[in-house]
């Protein structure tokens, strides 16, 4: 990530990576949304990048972790990405 990136609390490349997880799943954001629990709004905003947009830590934990666990993927690399 670009200092650039970090200091505007945008990070594009990560928003792809969850674009592109959503995708793979063959869902909407909707369909997403309603799989992990949460809202259109925090699928969109994450898939955007925006960082600095999204809800508390705790649900970007369990948000984020029900994602990975989708593709049986450690979470971890994004969540620390996303915490950065």
């Amino acid at each position: 990530m670009s200092m650039s990136e970090r200091t505007s609390g945008h990070d594009e490349s990560l928003g792809s990576l969850i674009g592109d997880m959503r995708l793979a799943l063959a869902m909407t954001p909707g369909e997403l949304a309603l799989r992990l629990g949460t809202t259109v709004d925090i699928v969109m905003t994450l898939e955007q990048g925006r960082l600095r947009a999204l809800p508390h830590w705790e649900e970007i934990q369990r948000v984020v972790g029900a994602l990975c666990a989708l593709h049986r993927v450690d979470p971890r690399p994004i969540l620390q990405r996303i915490y950065e």
